[in-house]
């Protein structure tokens, strides 16, 4: 009885160590704060979520000892709601579906509170900071350029050119950190599932090959509603429309092109064509923008007509 109490109790002060090790080194290498959360997500996977934030609280306190409240706290509200929710869900034997999606939202939670806590601890509004930075870089370009002795009429096309760059990205902004955060969840689920596997917990359920995902019929409305939101907030010059439908537009076309892939992926499996198509397939993908749009639009059309369901019954005919 006494091992069964001492054991969660062991386990989850040694991974408390390693993620306040993990935290500490992430401020040199910055990769590395991506997952700094993984020993709390395994700790709340293989006991319950009383010891995940028993860990977090520990770890926190530790990271605003050695750290400074100012760095901590907003590292800590970044990345620990991701960490509980998927072991959370491992915890509980959730779907690979429904641990990624309410993972998803997770994570989008932590990168709000991240923004909310830097801004009101600082004053830094990540928002503004990293549009300057890129201002900076831009200006920096064309002086840099001017100073080679390029014309003026070629500066003032680059300077134009660069101005509409910079409106844009200003709209984006959300889009960028809405992909910080799936970037950040895909890495803590596959690195948490494999760790938690090789740990030998064998009730991970694992999402189905890349070749069969499929998205939900309402994406397509979405990004219907995206493309007249913009067209509307362009005509009317309404700001906030356009800038909610660009980004609205850019995440139902990122998995457009997700399940267009898919579709690709299902047709190389199946035909059995050699590794180097699949890898001229990517490399022209991320070479060539139309490319990249053409496969989003077959995604579309795969989630109305389903290529993969009627192939497969027209070969069982």
């Amino acid at each position: 009885m006494k091992n069964a109490k001492l054991r969660p109790l062991t386990e989850s002060s040694l991974l408390t160590a390693i993620t306040v090790i993990i935290a500490m080194a992430g401020i040199y290498i910055p990769f590395i704060i991506l997952f700094w959360t993984l020993p709390i997500t395994i700790i709340t996977a293989k006991h319950n979520l009383k010891y995940g934030i028993f860990s977090a609280l520990i770890a926190s306190i530790l990271l605003c000892v050695f750290l400074t409240p100012v760095t901590a706290i907003p590292l800590v509200l970044g990345s620990v709601p991701l960490a509980l929710t998927l072991g959370f869900g491992y915890n509980h034997c959730w779907s690979a579906v429904k641990i990624f999606a309410t993972s998803f939202v997770a994570s989008i939670i932590g990168v709000c509170l991240f923004l909310i806590c830097t801004f009101y601890l600082t004053g830094i509004n990540l928002f503004v900071d990293q549009l300057d930075a890129f201002k900076t870089a831009m200006l920096d370009t064309n002086e840099m350029f001017n100073s080679m002795g390029i014309t003026s009429e070629a500066m003032i096309d680059a300077q134009r050119q660069t101005q509409h760059l910079i409106e844009t990205l200003a709209l984006v902004l959300p889009m960028i950190f809405i992909l910080n955060a799936v970037i950040k969840l895909v890495i803590n689920y596959i690195a948490s599932s494999f760790l938690l596997k090789r740990l030998g917990t064998t009730n991970i359920n694992s999402l189905p090959p890349f070749r069969l995902w499929r998205f939900p019929k309402v994406f397509i409305y979405i990004y219907a509603f995206s493309l007249i939101g913009m067209y509307w907030g362009d005509t009317r010059s309404i700001t906030l429309l356009y800038q909610i439908a660009l980004n609205t537009y850019l995440c139902a076309n990122v998995l457009g092109l997700v399940q267009g892939l898919s579709v690709i992926r299902f047709f190389y499996k199946l035909k059995n064509w050699p590794t180097a198509v699949w890898i001229f397939i990517i490399i022209m993908l991320c070479l060539n923008m139309i490319i990249a749009q053409i496969i989003a639009l077959a995604g579309f059309f795969d989630m109305i007509f389903d290529y993969r369901k009627k192939f497969k019954n027209s070969n069982d005919v």
